[in-house]
């Protein structure tokens, strides 16, 4: 033995730090036995330049072997490790030259040091394994491989049971036909079931006796891999759910592998699980909030509860049938997919990231937060509804509604903070520009609502109502019932109607009130600062009003309320409404109107009729008009509006004998006087710019006149108290005339206008066809682009003059309707309208012309309406043959325009003719002048009384005839009803009237 005893002393030295002592050959691998790797050899230089102490001694023994024969020395190198439970030192090795005559490949290797946890389970360190010697020479000494990986390998326990996810991998791997469905339990670990399994490594086995290394032998006699086993139709991990690849034919196959691929058939349909379709229905992922299809009360319980699982095409035809047992009614004829409003954007991604983005906001109008804090969220989130992007996507997420909720819960719309109130009407004002949201937000109900304070309520001071919270006293005598948006909306119209001042109005950047002044009634620097910031936004972001706009919070609120439909709007308010229109009717206020606002429209507009007329708020004004129109024609919510109990019928009378009330106080104290006014002011401004010049606040005044006529209409039909105090007013008479004159001759010069243009253009035309015929010029394209521009310009200017007629004459026909009804209802009317004279022309230049014109040309009523008789006349016997239009792009106009227009004059003639009838019956002074201004159908034959009596007996049957035509069309369109009937016996009766007075002749 060439090997030194002390060495292999060292080697069986007991005790916690015995050194490890591994003695390798060239030959034997640096790592742990695996035998594809090359092996390392270290050079005597290398080796001792990494000496160590220890190592060097171990050299000096091992130097005393001595080799005698010449011989090519190998060399041996000797590596001695130290490893401890904390760390693990290297010895450095030595090498010694041994001839190949005493050894010819010595293959000793020691291995010493496994981890600390692994001495329990080994109980001794491994003992120096070497090879037996042959009989010639010192046998090669065969590697131990058996303790290389028992320091690591866990210990080999039964494992559990594999999981339904381990079966599931397990019976996947069985598809493939290059892998083993033999599973090695006592392999390392669990691997990955796609790899190929490889038969079990020698030095894998438990024994602890040496084996020889891994030979070509002993690999060739390792058992080739067992095919996957399958059938003849195609298989994949998958299952037979797919079938892409190569199908190995059955024949191929042993029956061994036949019985595990059913085994692995029925694994599969064991643990796979419900199709995704069922469960999305299940579970209602697909199903909207306004889903028509009935859903399960609760999630059902699947058959098959494995999570894990693969679907299974065996269990998807039982699931398809139960799916189709659910399915959805088939569609209606026509639809391609069922129909599905909004809210199914509202389970989308989109709704959610949206209200996470804006729930910052929320959270700032909480109402624990400061006052500061809550007016700033409440003013980011109207700014934001100003976007229109931002308004969809709040509108597909049902922003609106749990805005409103959130603004009443931080203090808004009770009162409590004027800021807060002026922006809960911002934000419905917002909302009001899509009918459809404002109509949703309508129907849904407060979670606090405010108390709805009645007209007659104790008025109070601004400044109690800006930025102080009511005492608890008054919160404890309020409402809590849960109110409507309309309630609310109603409430902060009467609140603010009661102070008298509108901060928005009184912070008007126009306006002229002193820091002193707004001090005094409770709007401090700080609030005027976020005052002046929302009045910018409305005015230039929000879109709402037009240029010039007075902007006020009672204009925001009733720009909600005329938006909503008439019949969401409880009538028991309508005394709220009228509170609020004298107080928008009270001109601007100045510093002495913020102590007394006694003022009203009719007193200002006789001092300072021209200053008043740039003061009234038309646009808030024609809100408020619109509003109580609709009432006047019954429009309103007439049903359960003051209690929800049994008396219903009970509760209906006495809010009509409120209201009916109500009305007549106003019409006694205030109403007719500043309606006349209103439309006095509106005349004043229209006259500023009109036609083609027609600016935005001269439209509004204009749409205020039509309304305001509308109002007087309505409530002097059949009224014959009404008509009195219409008649009795000073100014309301002058002023019905006025428009009658100015909106007669309108239509009739527009009518002139577009007959001489159209004469003009014919001649234009023939001249240019005319040179092009003689000389032959090239339009090029900048000539066509400025020909078709001058087309559009024609085109609007076309488009302005017929919506100028229209309105026209719309206003001519109330203006025509108001005296119809004051002549029918009052008898003092007759006369009052004979003695009115005034000048067709007056543009109200001296004060003294609103009660009674004084300016020269002046003319009997009488006659203006016999002149705008004639006007129709011309217009129906004008001949229009030889009018050439040319045809315009848009609006295109209609091949039967001019029987149109003989439409409108037949039916004025016919309205003129039943007003002349009533203005005659009873009155002999009235029949002179009528019948002697209105013009013959034929020259007179004879002279004196007889041919008087004959032109005057011509003029009544044409009279008689239209006023008959009257009838016979107003039958027609008005329908059935005693109201139609009883005006139908009103015209009757003019008919016959004037039948007998042209029998008297």
């Amino acid at each position: 033995m060439l090997l030194s005893h002390d060495m292999l002393e060292v080697a069986s030295r007991p005790g916690p730090r015995s050194p490890t002592l591994r003695i390798a050959t060239a030959t034997m691998p640096a790592t742990y036995g695996s035998s594809s790797f090359n092996s390392r050899t270290y050079s005597k230089k290398s080796g001792k330049r990494r000496q160590s102490p220890e190592s060097e001694k171990a050299s000096e023994e091992n130097s005393s072997i001595s080799v005698s024969t010449t011989r090519k020395r190998r060399k041996v190198s000797v590596e001695t490790t130290v490893n401890s439970p904390t760390e693990s030192k290297p010895i450095r090795e030595v090498s010694t030259d041994i001839e190949d005559s005493q050894i010819e490949k010595p293959a000793v290797r020691v291995t010493y040091g496994t981890p600390k946890k692994s001495n329990s389970r080994l109980g001794s360190p491994p003992s120096l394994i070497v090879g037996s010697p042959s009989s010639s020479r010192l046998p090669k000494l065969t590697r131990d491989l058996s303790g290389i990986f028992e320091s690591i390998t866990p210990t080999l326990s039964p494992l559990a049971s594999p999981t339904k996810l381990a079966k599931r991998m397990l019976a996947r791997s069985k598809t493939e036909s290059s892998i083993d469905v033999q599973s090695t339990s006592d392999s390392f670990g669990r691997r990955t079931p796609s790899l190929p399994n490889m038969p079990p490594s020698p030095c894998r086995t438990p024994t602890k006796t040496s084996l020889a290394s891994p030979s070509r032998d002993s690999q060739a006699s390792m058992p080739p891999p067992v095919p996957l086993p399958t059938t003849s139709t195609t298989r994949t991990y998958a299952g037979k759910s797919r079938s892409f690849l190569v199908s190995v034919p059955a024949s191929s196959l042993s029956s061994n592998s036949l019985l595990s691929l059913q085994g692995a058939e029925e694994e599969e349909d064991e643990f796979s699980r419900e199709s995704y379709t069922a469960l999305r229905y299940r579970w209602g992922v697909d199903n909207s909030e306004d889903d028509p299809y009935p859903e399960p009360s609760s999630p059902a319980k699947s058959d098959i509860s494995t999570p894990n699982a693969s679907p299974s095409r065996r269990n998807n035809k039982g699931k398809r049938k139960a799916d189709a047992a659910v399915r959805a009614p088939p569609l209606a004829p026509g639809m391609m997919n069922p129909l599905k409003s909004i809210s199914e954007l509202r389970s989308k991604g989109e709704s959610r990231r949206f209200l996470d983005e804006v729930g910052y906001l929320f959270e700032g109008m909480h109402k624990t937060g400061g006052i500061g804090l809550r007016r700033a969220s409440a003013l980011e989130i109207t700014i934001k509804l100003c976007d229109p992007e931002f308004s969809r996507k709040a509108k597909a997420a049902d922003f609106f509604g749990r805005t409103w909720d959130v603004f009443l819960e931080a203090g808004a719309g009770k009162g409590e903070d004027k800021i807060l109130d002026i922006l809960l009407a911002l934000f419905a004002a917002l909302v009001a520009k899509d009918s459809h949201s404002v109509t949703d937000l309508a129907h849904r109900s407060a979670q606090s609502s405010p108390p709805l304070s009645s007209a007659t309520a104790s008025s109070k001071p601004l400044s109690n109502s800006l930025s102080k919270p009511k005492s608890s006293s008054k919160e404890s005598h309020q409402e809590d019932h849960p109110g409507t948006v309309v309630d609310a909306l109603f409430s902060l119209l009467a609140s603010e109607a009661r102070t008298g001042a509108d901060p928005l109005a009184l912070v008007n950047p126009e306006s002229t009130l002193s820091d002193t002044q707004l001090k005094k009634v409770g709007i401090t620097k700080k609030d005027k600062t976020t005052l002046l910031t929302v009045h910018n936004i409305i005015a230039t972001k929000s879109s709402l009003f037009s240029s010039g706009t007075l902007i006020s919070m009672s204009l925001l609120i009733t720009q909600t309320l005329q938006a909503l439909s008439p019949s969401l709007l409880p009538a028991k308010n309508l005394p709220t409404l009228l509170t609020s229109l004298r107080a928008c009717l009270t001109p601007s206020p100045t510093p002495s109107a913020l102590v007394n606002t006694s003022g009203s429209l009719s007193s200002s507009l006789h001092l300072t009729w021209r200053e008043t007329t740039s003061q009234v708020p038309y646009e808030n004004a024609h809100n408020h008009l619109r509003l109580l129109d609709t009432y006047l024609l019954s429009q309103w919510d007439t049903s359960n509006s003051y209690t929800s109990n049994s008396q219903d019928e009970t509760a209906d009378e006495s809010w009509i004998e409120a209201n009916e009330t109500v009305l007549q106080n106003a019409r006694d104290e205030w109403l007719i006087d500043e309606l006349i006014s209103l439309g006095v002011c509106a005349e004043i401004r229209m006259q500023e710019a009109g036609g083609e010049n027609e600016s935005q606040a001269t439209a509004a005044a204009r749409r205020c006149m039509e309304l305001l006529l509308r109002v007087l209409v309505s409530l002097t039909h059949a009224d014959q108290q009404w008509g009195r105090k219409v008649v009795e007013s000073e100014a309301a008479l002058g002023f019905i005339m006025r428009v009658v004159s100015t909106s007669g001759d309108r239509l009739h010069n527009e009518k002139a206008e577009v007959k001489h243009e159209d004469v003009k253009q014919e001649e234009e035309q023939k001249n240019l066809l005319s040179r092009k015929d003689i000389v032959k010029e090239k339009v090029t394209k900048g000539e066509e682009d400025m020909a078709m521009e001058i087309d559009v310009q024609d085109e609007n200017i076309e488009r302005r003059r017929d919506a100028e007629r229209a309105h026209a004459l719309d206003r001519l026909c109330l203006a025509l309707g108001l005296l119809t009804n004051l002549v029918q209802g009052v008898g003092a009317a007759n006369d009052s309208i004979r003695d009115i004279r005034l000048d067709p022309s007056c543009t109200l230049k001296k004060r003294s012309c609103l009660k009674r014109c004084v300016c020269p040309n002046t003319v009997s009523a009488l006659e203006i309406l016999v002149q705008l008789y004639k006007q129709q006349l011309i217009r129906s016997y004008m001949p229009n043959d030889h009018v050439k239009r040319e045809p315009s792009t848009y609006p295109p106009h209609d091949v039967n325009e001019p029987l149109a227009e003989d439409a409108d004059a037949s039916f004025l003639r016919c309205h003129l003719a039943v007003l002349f009838g009533l203005l005659m019956r009873g009155s002999r002074r009235n029949q002179e002048l009528i019948l002697t201004s209105l013009p013959s159908t034929s020259s007179p034959t004879s002279a004196g009384d007889k041919g008087r009596k004959a032109s005057d007996r011509q003029k009544l049957n044409r009279l008689t005839d239209q006023a008959r035509d009257f009838v016979a069309f107003y039958a027609m369109i008005s329908g059935e009803g005693d109201e139609t009937e009883r005006e139908a016996r009103i015209a009757r009766d003019v008919v016959r009237s004037l039948e007998r007075l042209r029998d008297s002749l």
